[in-house]
């Protein structure tokens, strides 16, 4: 089910639209699903469904609560409605935003069953639905939980291809998996299954060290009589700090440890220890994944040019850190900018005539937000296929216009900046700023000596986009 049009006919349903002498929802109020269809004064079929249903959401006058009450009464006046789907998507919703849990467990499941494989409504539906430990729920649950992994599944196989979403990219994926395994693993225990149900809760934690997957591991080791384990586990839960992780949640835990504690050693001696020792653990295990996700994230932190590090098209990622010493030509360009083909031959000069210098490197970099474009456009346009990507490197030096080229001096700042180009100079004007920036004394260049545009004017506003000038593209 597309979620969209459920909610843009929702907001259709509000707009008062039948005709003025068309029947009041009062004159319509005795009429039942299996009436015959009414008729207007010109012969014309009512749909009273339709007309009760806009006059039970337009006197709901935009209050969740009440829309709630009207679309239950519609659906118990109207049990057959053509929009039963719709009408029960919006009242989970509803509920959802109301934190009305006996609803969005209700109605999060007559949706689940549609065969959605929604995420975030599974995040929030399954947990109430475990609170039933009883068989039935748990098959229920256990089909939902693998279906959660499907979802997560299609995140693995739609792997970004920009360094600089790779981390985020990654951190949603593994949280999905974890969180599938959870679901599983509570529903397998309920159904008996405490060895595999460890194994899931065991495989969540590994994934992402997160205070449910321990509690999780730490539920079905106690059921196992892995006291001591258990210990470990509950010890973990209580010292992660994380979102899902609240107060309510911490203390059930600390209560839970000084149980089987207290049953194992028959005193808490010693249980400030064990905690202290599940803090210095679990940070360990959190430092590791956040390191995980940083060698994902090169960029993150970097706030300088030979900080960053590009992906290419074909090949390793560029470390710009290995360019010092050289001075380095960025052309930042775009499939969609017309003014950087006429650019490109241009450019291709100055390349050339610097292609024997091994302390100048050029280096093309592509600003697509849709990379998947990139290819084939050199390809049609007979481009080298020596590109690199951005990564964030546009942003940091405040790209908002495209073709912008930049000349980076041998200590890492920039040296020069030509926004658009002036196609009787440019070839000379780069080459210039290029011999410029390879005679420069080590030390100088910082960013406070760049030079302006192609023009000799600073960037103060990016042009608006236009493909037949060779004045620089704003950057969409």
């Amino acid at each position: 089910m597309k979620h969209l049009p459920i909610l843009a006919a929702l907001f259709f349903l509000t707009l008062p639209i039948w005709p003025q002498d068309a029947p009041t929802a009062q004159d319509s109020a005795s009429a039942t699903s299996d009436s015959s269809p009414a008729k207007d004064e010109s012969g014309d079929t009512i749909d009273l469904e339709e007309e009760a249903l806009r006059a039970g959401v337009r006197d709901a006058n935009g209050s969740q609560i009440d829309i709630i009450r009207a679309l239950e009464k519609h659906l118990a006046r109207f049990p057959e409605s053509k929009r039963r789907e719709e009408i029960q998507y919006v009242l989970l919703k509803s509920a959802i935003d109301l934190g009305d849990d006996t609803r969005v467990a209700k109605y999060g499941v007559l949706f689940l069953d549609t065969g959605a494989n929604d995420m975030t409504v599974m995040d929030r539906v399954i947990p109430l639905l475990l609170r039933d430990p009883s068989e039935t729920m748990a098959k229920r649950v256990l089909a939902y939980a693998k279906r959660y992994e499907t979802a997560a599944q299609a995140l693995e196989e739609n792997r970004p291809e920009a360094i600089g979403l790779l981390a985020s990219w990654k951190q949603k994926r593994d949280h999905a998996f974890a969180r599938a395994f959870v679901f599983q693993a509570r529903a397998e225990g309920n159904l008996g299954h405490l060895e595999e149900a460890l194994k899931l809760a065991r495989r969540s934690y590994d994934i992402d060290p997160s205070a449910e997957a321990a509690r999780e591991r730490g539920r079905w080791q106690a059921k196992l009589g892995q006291n001591g384990e258990a210990l470990a586990s509950y010890a973990d839960a209580f010292t992660i700090e994380d979102a899902r992780n609240d107060a309510a949640h911490r203390d059930q835990d600390l209560s839970r440890l000084r149980e089987i504690y207290v049953a194992k050693n028959g005193a808490e001696a010693g249980l400030g220890d064990l905690i202290l020792a599940a803090h210095d653990r679990t940070r360990a295990a959190i430092a590791a994944k956040r390191a995980e996700l940083a060698v994902l994230a090169p960029n993150a932190n970097a706030t300088k040019p030979a900080e960053f590090v590009l992906a290419a098209l074909e090949g390793k990622p560029l470390s710009l850190a290995s360019l010092r010493g050289k001075v380095v030509v960025l052309d930042f360009w775009a499939t969609w900018c017309g003014p950087c083909r006429m650019q490109h031959p241009l450019y291709e000069e100055v390349k050339q005539r610097f292609a024997e210098n091994a302390d100048v490197r050029f280096l093309s970099v592509n600003t697509d937000e849709d990379r998947t474009a990139v290819r084939p456009f050199l390809l049609e346009n007979d481009w080298a296929p020596q590109v690199y990507f951005e990564d964030g490197l546009a942003g940091m030096l405040r790209i908002s216009s495209i073709p912008t080229t930049l000349v980076i001096g041998r200590q890492g700042a920039v040296f020069s900046r030509m926004n658009g180009f002036v196609p009787d100079t440019f070839v000379d004007q780069l080459s210039s700023r290029v011999n410029e920036a390879l005679k420069e004394a080590d030390g100088a260049g910082e960013a406070s000596a760049e030079r302006g545009d192609a023009s000799g004017m600073p960037d103060l506003e990016a042009p608006a986009r236009a493909e037949d000038s060779v004045a620089a593209r704003s950057v969409p």
